[in-house]
């Protein structure tokens, strides 16, 4: 008879098996070949828990502009005297040196960016945002309010969760309040990737898990802005997909992996796959005809629905 690990064992075992480093960066700017951080603030968590966070201001090569200034606060005059990000590079990779530490931070590709020092493959680095748009898509009820969930931004989802975070004083938008709110996301987030599992998972599992896609279920640009995905034209899909296959635009992991997942669901065919399968030539003809088919059968259902009053699922038309 196997043993089966219990939830709470699951999360002990995963929490004392890593040692995480939250970090957040300040910039200058958002471009990482031009711009570097002005702040940098780092904590570990060890075995779950919190400790002791620091920050240091960092002297960036350019001038930090009027507006950046407004969002986070940090003057030209606070980080005159301070050392530049080839002088702190010793400290950094000091602070998230060792075999078991990862690197957390909440939008992960941008602070990597800012953090040359911390590239290399020494260094083992997981994304927060990402791990919340898997957990908590959005719509997602707050257990607390029952609002649904509208962006994942740090504040937001603290706010939705109804963390209570001592942030030391600090304001949003300064490194060392933002990772204080980061580690509290991150636990929550990770118990909640854990109540799924019957193992402890290993670092390359865990990454894979927040590198796969997540579900997008609108349309943020174009003619269809905040048009649900099922509810597009599937001429329009087609052209997304192709101008993304095209290299003209880049609509991401997830939005690709959705779309795609929208896609096939309405033109799939069982003819027109044992044509592609056959490497039939004039297979687009037939796919042509069923989709016109499909997209004429989807549209009818949409309007009956509406005038009902009923509820269609009609991606599987």
């Amino acid at each position: 008879m196997e043993n089966h690990l219990s939830t709470s064992a699951i999360q002990a075992a995963f929490w004392s098996k890593f040692i995480f480093v939250v970090l957040d960066t300040e910039t200058n700017g958002l471009d990482p070949i031009e711009h570097e951080p002005c702040e940098v603030a780092m904590l570990k968590m060890v075995s779950g828990v919190v400790q002791e966070p620091f920050s240091w201001y960092v002297k960036p090569k350019l001038p930090i502009p009027p507006h950046v200034q407004a969002v986070h606060h940090i003057s030209n005059q606070d980080v005159k005297d301070a050392r530049t990000m080839n002088e702190m590079a010793g400290t950094f990779q000091e602070f998230c040196r060792g075999e078991n530490v990862v690197i957390v931070a909440h939008n992960a590709p941008f602070d990597f960016g800012m953090m040359p020092a911390l590239q290399s493959d020494e260094f083992k680095w997981v994304d927060n945002l990402r791990l919340a748009r898997h957990i908590w898509p959005l719509g997602t009820p707050s257990p607390s309010t029952g609002h649904p969930l509208t962006a994942h931004k740090n504040k937001i989802l603290q706010h939705w969760l109804n963390l209570d975070v001592d942030t030391r004083g600090q304001a949003a938008h300064r490194a060392q309040a933002d990772i204080l709110v980061t580690a509290e996301l991150f636990r929550a987030g990770v118990n909640a990737y854990l109540n799924t599992l019957d193992h402890i998972p290993s670092y390359d599992e865990f990454a894979s898990y927040l590198a796969s896609p997540c579900r997008v279920e609108t349309l943020n640009f174009g003619p269809f802005k905040d048009v649900p995905i099922e509810d597009v034209p599937t001429a329009h899909l087609r052209s997304l997909l192709a101008r993304h296959r095209q290299d003209k635009m880049d609509l991401g992991v997830d939005l690709e992996w959705s779309i795609q997942d929208e896609y096939q669901k309405r033109t799939s065919h069982p003819l027109l796959n044992e044509a592609k399968a056959n490497h039939v030539s004039d297979a687009t003809v037939l796919f042509s005809e069923s989709e016109k088919e499909k997209e004429l059968l989807r549209l009818q259902i949409k309007k009956q629905a509406k005038q009902t009053g009923a509820s269609f699922n009609t991606t599987n038309s």
